[in-house]
Order: C-alpha cells, then sequence, then structure tokens
C-alpha cells in the first residue's frame, strides 16, 4: 500500500473476521477497535473502545477517537446471526445489530470523512444480503437492508472522493458456526482478511464498490 500511516477503525475486533483483519493489515497501522469484551491480545498497543454498539455512548466514544486519530478506513465488522424458524427470531436485536448499528456509526464519523474529502467504509456483508435462505429471515432483512444503504450512499461519498464498498462474504470457520457439519469447508478468516486488506490499498485508476467471496469446497 502506497500510505502506511493511515488509522482503521475495526468494529467487532475480538475474534473472528474482526480479529484476523486486525492481523492482516500492515503493522504501521493504527487502530481504533471495538468489542464487547477484552478477548484481544496485546491490548495495550491499541485504543479499545469496550462496548455494545448499540448504545449510543459506545458511538460517541469511537467517534471521539475517530476525529483525534483522524481515521482514514471504518470498518464495520460486527454483526449477529441466528438461525431459528421465522416466527422465533428476535428480529430486534438481528436487525440493530447487523443494519441500524452500522448505519449509526457511519452517521457520527461522516464528517470526519466530508471534512478531509477521503476515506474508505468497508461494510463486512454477507451472500445472504444478495438472496434468501431457510431460516434466517431477520439475517437476510438486514443484510439486504445494509446492502441498500450502502448502495444509496456510494452516491454521496463519490461526490467528495469517499470511497464505499460492501464485502459479500459466503459461510466463515468462526464460533457462529462451528455447529456446521461442513465448518472444516468453510472460508479461513485469515484468508479473508488477507482479500479484504488488499482492496483498501488507493488504486488510481479503479475502485471496487462489491465484491463477493465464496468459498471453493462444497
Amino acid at each position: 500500500m502506497k500510505s502506511m500511516s493511515k488509522t482503521v477503525l475495526i468494529t467487532g475486533a475480538s475474534r473472528g473476521l474482526g480479529r484476523a483483519l486486525l492481523d492482516a493489515f500492515p503493522s504501521e497501522y493504527r487502530f481504533i477497535l471495538n468489542a464487547r469484551n477484552i478477548e484481544i491480545p496485546n491490548l495495550h498497543k491499541y485504543k479499545v473502545i469496550i462496548g455494545d454498539l448499540r448504545g449510543r455512548d459506545t458511538i460517541s466514544d469511537l467517534s471521539e477517537e475517530a476525529a483525534r486519530q483522524d481515521v482514514d478506513i471504518l470498518i464495520h465488522c460486527a454483526g449477529a446471526y441466528q438461525d431459528y424458524p421465522s416466527l422465533c427470531t428476535d428480529y430486534d436485536y438481528i436487525i440493530d445489530v447487523n443494519l441500524v448499528m452500522p448505519i449509526h456509526l457511519t452517521t457520527a464519523i461522516w464528517p470526519i470523512f466530508e471534512r478531509k474529502h477521503s476515506g474508505l467504509i468497508i461494510f463486512i456483508n454477507s451472500l445472504a444480503g444478495k438472496q434468501g435462505a431457510a431460516g434466517e429471515t431477520a439475517y437476510c432483512a438486514s443484510k439486504h437492508g445494509l446492502a441498500g444503504f450502502a448502495r444509496s450512499l456510494q452516491f454521496d461519498a463519490q461526490r467528495i472522493g469517499v470511497r464505499v464498498l460492501s464485502v459479500f462474504l459466503g459461510a466463515m470457520k468462526t464460533d457462529i458456526t462451528k455447529s456446521r457439519i461442513d465448518w472444516d469447508k468453510l472460508i479461513d478468516p485469515q484468508e479473508a482478511a488477507k482479500a479484504i486488506v488488499s482492496l483498501c490499498e488507493d488504486y488510481e485508476t479503479m475502485g471496487f464498490r462489491e465484491v463477493e467471496i465464496g468459498r471453493v469446497i462444497y
């Protein structure tokens, strides 16, 4: 990458893809991390805001720290998943975490990017944001909504030199997929993280708006 001194804000950074992203970025990068717990090795090396993003105090703390460090990249990695029959799903929780929360955080941090006329916002989405699946009504609804928000935001972002990218991922080897019988065939978060970091490069003549990452083995 051309600039090695950027500041990256990652939500859901304590495990799964969020933790893998922290490892995948070059060490010269600065980090603002959000997690609901402190399960982050070498915690002292990073600025960590502990808290549930559904709380406005956490959003406020993150946006204040983002302003102090003049954040360059925002990665929405925190998410929630439930695989229940449609009428048994906690719709409020799933939609709050996967859709409402990223909207509020993006809105809070947007003035920083607007002032700088630069920046990158990455929404970690899912293939469920493009198609339906049995038992995933709330999850699919939240991810489809997130895709729509990102696509519309791109119009405002492009006018001021800000990039918006949605990454649609297939199932990964994370805690929430541990019960799957095909777990060993799922996407490795470390590989996915390396691919996503490569998309953060400041290309001169091209940009990514949506990228789909599926698994190879079925």
